[in-house]
């Protein structure tokens, strides 16, 4: 009878960690081996540290049999821009399965954001294998953005997600009516705890003042804001966060964006009389809550509403979502009646580019009002 294999693909620490809780919740069926595959997406994965390189994975990597690289799997390739071509995938699963020494072992995955490579690669070279998709973060309320290939599609059994908004049901994956599944809080919160550990660099507040976490975004990375006006709601951040009297800031800049800090934000603290030390820690942003005991959590767009299962009760302030849903293409990922702005729920799941249609003001209705003469005849 041939083995039964778990690989759990992770791209982040954050994304490690909601596994492992996972796991320590029992939402994973025994297997005879479980290997994590780490892959490092960003743009220069050269000179960017991967995840099993950053403190803290060694509390998490030892629930898992072996540690696996995808980059140096399909190097030169990148994991972003690379997957297999359909008359290759057969030669490509041998491949890999003698690298990984999995030989006739059942495979079974879990992945994130299965609508994108390396998640998307990695389904399609094991074809037919179950997959499970887990979401950490707040993904999981959206319509899936791109439309999913049916014979990857049908195969994903469940959506595991953390309770980041309580009460809201995630929309993700509905289109192949996929279930969701919790991640207990209370036991991804406990891995977050492990994490503390590995930290010893952690800024010390001055006076007892408990700091305000300040998390970033990578807005100008998308082109949706400009690097002036990102750096601009970055000092919104700032100025609000000295408005309510914190004196001892912390600044967690997105892992996407370029710089930290442009030149003028520390210039524009030392103005403010404020302490800002960097926190340029790998899990730190989301972990961040766990790790400081923050009085307030504030935060630039698109991460609102705040998670609660990251802020453990903190009070949170998003920054000028009213401008977010003026910069970002309306609803990109919905599908829209051509007859009206509004959609339906069946549209949401599917993830087709919006299209406005409205209808032309020159149209002439073919119905009248009654009495209501017609155009012909008006004055």
């Amino acid at each position: 009878m041939p083995r039964t294999t778990q690989i759990f693909c992770a791209s982040t620490l954050y994304g490690a960690a909601t596994l492992a809780a996972a796991l320590d919740a029992g939402l994973f069926e025994p297997a005879d081996r479980r290997l994590l595959l780490v892959t490092n997406n960003a743009t220069n994965p050269e000179i960017t540290p991967s995840v099993d390189t950053m403190p803290g994975f060694a509390q998490l990597s030892g629930r898992f049999d072996e540690v696996l690289s995808w980059n140096e799997t399909i190097s030169p390739f990148h994991p972003s821009g690379w997957s297999p071509r359909e008359n290759d995938i057969p030669m490509w699963e041998r491949y890999v399965r003698l690298l990984w020494n999995l030989g006739d072992d059942e495979i079974q995955l879990a992945v994130e954001s299965v609508q994108v490579n390396p998640a998307l690669a990695l389904c399609q070279l094991f074809t037919g294998a179950p997959v499970d998709v887990y979401a950490d973060g707040l993904i999981s309320y959206g319509p899936t953005r791109d439309k999913i290939d049916p014979l990857v599609g049908t195969r994903v059994g469940r959506l595991l997600h953390l309770d980041l908004v309580p009460g809201l049901t995630p929309l993700l994956l509905t289109e192949f009516g996929v279930p969701s599944e919790l991640v207990p809080s209370e036991v991804f919160l406990k891995v977050l705890g492990e994490l503390t550990e590995a930290e010893t660099a952690l800024p010390t507040p001055s006076g007892g003042d408990q700091p305000a976490l300040l998390l970033g975004q990578y807005l100008s990375a998308l082109g949706i804001l400009t690097d002036a006006e990102e750096e601009e709601l970055h000092l919104q951040m700032v100025r609000g966060a000295i408005a309510l009297g914190h004196r001892t800031l912390v600044f967690k800049p997105h892992p996407g964006r370029g710089l930290p800090l442009q030149a003028s934000e520390p210039a524009h603290l030392a103005l403010l009389q404020a302490q800002a030390p960097d926190l340029t820690g790998p899990a730190r942003g989301r972990a961040g809550p766990a790790l400081l005991h923050p009085a307030q959590r504030d935060r630039a767009p698109p991460g609102a509403p705040g998670p609660s299962a990251e802020a453990g009760g903190r009070p949170k302030v998003n920054r000028n979502k009213g401008w977010l849903f003026i910069r970002v293409t309306p609803l990109r990922s919905l599908s829209v009646n051509r007859h009206s702005p509004f959609t339906r729920p069946r549209d949401i799941a599917f993830g087709h580019r919006m299209k406005w249609h409205r209808p032309s003001r020159t149209t002439e209705r073919t119905s009248r009002l009654p009495g209501e003469r017609p155009q012909d005849e008006r004055g």
